[in-house]
């Protein structure tokens, strides 16, 4: 019987233990990460109100700044009537003239009427029978330059001695506000209002817009 000879068996690589200095630097790793998202989320979380509070801030200092700049508007406008009433010195009035006065007529060739003729006679109409109360009341049409100091220059050149006109001034033919000044004086005149009431009413209406105020005086206060 022949034997045959059985070649040696291999034996099974023997299994590798787990590095211990792997799983070391492995979990040194996952708290890293987890400090750094935790560190990240604080940051993130107290800039936030910072950045609010910024805002708030900004908000604050605007608002602030928008009140102190309609202050003065406010202000001013509010004190317009008292420095216009002690800034002006006062005058006695101009002469009234007799109610039947005999007026020059209205002929101004060259130039245009800047408002329909009724409302251009009835203000020299006005001008001529009240500079009592139209020799208080400003302009604002710029006609200072031509030497103006109330709405009525802006109609009568020139009155006797008895307050009657002889000869009428042109420019307020053809100029919008002298017309329109007249006319709203006449109008608050005949509703009841005072010199003073009509004066601040067109001061008013007409100088935050309008041009330079005429160096009209003020009524002297009734004693």
């Amino acid at each position: 019987m022949v034997h045959t000879k059985q070649p040696p068996q291999k034996q099974a690589p023997k299994a590798q233990k787990p590095s211990t200095s792997g799983n070391v630097l492995f979990v040194i790793a996952v708290i890293a990460v987890i400090a750094g998202g935790v560190f990240l989320f604080m940051q993130t979380g107290s800039s936030q109100p910072a950045a609010a509070a910024d805002t708030a801030s900004a908000a604050g200092a605007d608002a602030a700044a928008l009140a102190k700049d309609a202050a003065p508007a406010s202000d001013t406008a509010a004190q317009t009537p008292a420095q216009d009433a002690t800034a002006i010195p006062t005058a006695p009035p101009k002469k009234r003239p007799p109610a039947n006065a005999v007026v020059p007529p209205l002929a101004f060739a060259d130039y245009t009427p800047a408002r329909p003729w009724d409302q251009v006679t009835s203000a020299h109409e006005w001008a001529a029978q009240h500079p009592e109360v139209a020799g208080y009341i400003p302009c604002f049409c710029g006609c200072e330059q031509m030497g103006h100091k109330g709405n009525d220059d802006c109609f009568v050149k020139a009155r006797d001695a008895e307050g009657r006109v002889t000869a009428w001034e042109p420019h307020g033919t053809a100029c919008e506000t002298c017309i329109d000044v007249a006319n709203q004086s006449r109008q608050m005149h005949a509703s009841g209002a005072s010199v003073t009431q009509i004066r601040t009413g067109i001061v008013q209406r007409y100088r935050p817009n309008g041009g330079p105020m005429t160096p009209t005086p003020m009524p002297a206060p009734k004693k």
